[in-house]
């Protein structure tokens, strides 16, 4: 007896073998795999969502995938998924929020790929799902430091630079701002030569040649007070400290400056300095200098 084969019982022969295929690997890999139908109801997803989610595969086949995703993502990820179909790109890479099977929620990376319709398959999303939440949470961290970080730059009397490996200022607080006469938004991205113009200085400044050069140069120019010269004109007496910045490789990244205005604390030590070696009616010099 012959049997007909037809175009059709060869797609489908060779679709069963494309997902037999597809879900051997999904259950090799830690990464959470998933086949979405165009509705939006997971139709697969692989075991490893037990580690990562602590759902079991079959709590989540046949749920609507946006059930498990926070209500302020989920207007977003339609759109994001509206743009995928409408467009010729076909895949897209998205962060959210999803809650675990513990009522946690945890951040997803989920790689998102649109499915062209076969006729046949009615699975039309497949994703790819990266547990990101430590990393969100360090990112999170960091930014909760670098705003106290800045919020004390900001409130403290000493003026700080910071300048990036090319020699450029990339950060300026208000102390800065004042002592120097240069404000922020002309500040950045200006060579620290042009915000930091020493006066007579014995060494000239390095410039944009090396960034330890640089380093080493204001090192030196730290060991005594400083002479700058401010933007408007006229000069600030400033006592000087550096430090580098490096990667953690040990390779300079950028400069730390930071400095204070010492001209009034100069001036009351001239003038404590004059009158106890001169008389306070006559101004010349008293006995005790005379004796020495």
């Amino acid at each position: 007896m012959h049997h007909n084969v037809t175009p059709i019982d060869r797609q489908r022969a060779a679709l069963i073998g494309n997902v037999d295929l597809f879900r051997e690997l999904a259950e090799q890999s830690s990464d959470v795999l998933m086949l979405v139908t165009s509705s939006g109801c997971v139709a697969y997803v692989s075991p490893a969502v037990t580690a990562m989610l602590a759902y079991t595969p079959s709590e989540l086949v046949g749920r609507h995938v946006l059930r498990f995703v926070s209500s302020d993502d989920v207007i977003r990820m339609r759109q994001l998924w509206a743009r995928v179909r409408c467009s010729e790109a076909r895949e897209v890479s998205v962060e959210c929020r999803v809650r675990n099977q513990r009522n946690d929620w945890q951040w997803l990376e989920a790689r998102i790929r649109w499915l062209p319709n076969d006729g046949i398959n009615s699975a039309r999303w497949i994703a790819s799902l990266r547990d990101v939440t430590e990393r969100r949470q360090l990112e999170q961290r960091l930014i909760a430091e670098k705003v106290r970080a800045q919020a004390t730059l900001r409130a403290i009397t000493d003026g700080v630079i910071t300048v990036d490996s090319s020699g450029c200022v990339d950060y300026i607080n208000p102390a800065a701002e004042r002592i120097l006469g240069w404000f922020a938004d002309k500040a950045l991205g200006q060579s620290v030569e042009a915000i930091f113009p020493l006066v007579q200085s014995p060494r000239k400044m390095p410039g944009k040649t090396s960034l330890a050069a640089l380093a080493a140069w204001f090192h030196s120019m730290s060991e005594r007070p400083v002479s700058v010269r401010r933007r408007e004109g006229g000069d600030v007496l400033l006592q000087m400290a550096v430090a580098s910045v490096a990667d953690s490789d040990g390779q300079p990244q950028g400069l730390v400056l930071t400095f204070r205005d010492i001209a009034q604390t100069t001036g009351i030590v001239r003038e404590l300095s004059f009158r106890s070696s001169h008389d306070a009616l006559t101004g010349l010099l008293n006995r005790e200098e005379f004796t020495r």
